[in-house]
């Protein structure tokens, strides 16, 4: 009879969001490491999990933004994915990606109480926030190669802490993502506070993005689900209500966005909104350049490039230092149209900002290679192989040899 009734209160609960406060705890996701640490805050033994990118070295001058997020059982794994797939085809930068453990997450990521829909406990959302702005985040920043640019992400309660975390602690992330946050709670309190205080906060620089699942009747659009009442779509309204909101007030400021996902449920959402948060708040990072543009006499590459190094300077708040993929990215395009002068550029940029990284000279000695001077050719990928072993480097450089 408890489990019945443990179940059944998790059904009722699952219309408006998942607390998952009768569910025992799950296994650990099998990325990331996991890191515990007291919190005089908390007055409790705080678990995090850190994923660091691939080819993170603590010795490299490599710095990275930070994604925080919460529900670390359920969500860690596939942020890390999602970071990892976008940093890898140059849509995002690679990412530091610190997920929150929770022994209680409806204490954790509520501010009071919600006695309308029978939640008694208060929550303890404020000292949480404390905690994750005075101890975490300092910890990470002393701890790992990180940017002053950070991004905070929560799904359900989560969501609701974030847009939290936006209203009365704006400073402290540059980006904030919602997916299907419960702003229900305490009879919407949080979307009020968040109308005013859209009159009072600049947020310059900063981006919100909004998710919202499916949970209406067939047949119900969301301009009728606007006029509806009752428990069965109150998440969604706030949602709306929160929308419309910053739509009339017209902050320019801040850069919304809000998607409205028709085929997914509550708990399905999170993959492809994590997706779309992440696409949009750096979608200034992509460098796109297209084959009409090398092929024009007038486009000037290295020009393109150091304007899109400015606009990421101005968008991420710190000098971003040249990527290795964008440098190899730049020098291979201007490769392949037989802009010599200008693979030379950015290969010799790569050489210039990763010394030790082998592959800066087999860019370069693939240059000379295309030009036909095997003598540079062999002296740069001789240079490499001095900084490190690469099979491709070597069977070019023998090749070469041979041919002497």
């Amino acid at each position: 009879m408890k489990k019945f009734i443990c179940s059944f209160v998790l059904l009722v609960i699952s219309a408006m969001t998942s607390l998952n406060t009768c569910a025992q705890e799950k296994p650990l996701p099998a990325v990331g490491r996991e890191l515990k640490m007291p919190s005089s805050i908390m007055k409790e033994e705080r678990r995090v999990l850190i994923h660091l990118p691939e080819g993170y070295s603590a010795s490299s001058k490599d710095r990275y933004p930070v994604l925080y997020l919460y529900d670390a059982h359920t969500q860690f794994r596939t942020a890390v994915t999602t970071t990892e797939h976008l940093s890898a085809n140059k849509l995002a930068p690679a990412m530091i990606v610190v997920g929150i453990l929770h022994r209680d997450r409806s204490s954790d990521l509520t501010v009071g109480r919600d006695l309308k829909h029978g939640f008694k406990t208060n929550g303890r959302g404020e000292e949480f926030m404390d905690y994750v702005e005075k101890e975490l985040i300092p910890y990470i920043d002393s701890k790992y190669s990180t940017t002053p640019y950070r991004v905070l992400m929560g799904h359900s309660v989560g969501g609701l802490s974030v847009v939290h975390a936006l209203i009365h602690r704006p400073q402290l992330f540059n980006s904030y993502i919602s997916l299907d946050g419960a702003l229900w709670w305490d009879d919407q309190k949080l979307v009020a506070e968040a109308k005013t205080a859209l009159g009072n906060n600049t947020y310059e620089g900063k981006a919100l993005f909004l998710a919202t699942a499916n949970r209406m009747e067939k047949g119900v659009d969301l301009e009728q689900v606007r006029k509806l009442n009752g428990d069965a779509t109150v998440l969604i309204r706030a949602n709306l209500r929160l929308v419309d909101d910053f739509s009339q007030n017209k902050n320019p400021s801040l850069r919304l966005m809000h998607k409205y996902y028709p085929d997914d449920d509550h708990n399905s959402i999170t993959l492809a909104a994590q997706y779309d948060a992440l696409r949009y708040i750096f979608d200034f990072y992509r460098a796109k350049v297209y084959p009409s543009q090398l092929a024009g006499p007038s486009f000037d590459i290295i020009a393109f490039y150091q304007d899109h190094y400015e606009n990421l300077k101005k968008r991420l708040g710190y000098v971003a230092p040249p990527e290795k993929s964008h440098l190899n990215y730049f020098g291979y395009l201007a490769l392949r149209s037989k802009q010599y002068d200008k693979a030379e550029f950015f290969f010799q940029q790569l050489v210039s900002n990763y010394p030790d990284d082998p592959n800066s000279y087999d860019s370069l000695g693939d240059l000379y290679l295309a030009k036909g001077d095997k003598l540079k050719a062999i002296e740069a990928f001789k240079k490499g192989l001095t900084v490190g072993e690469m099979k491709e480097t070597r069977e070019k450089l023998n090749t070469l040899l041979n041919e002497k």
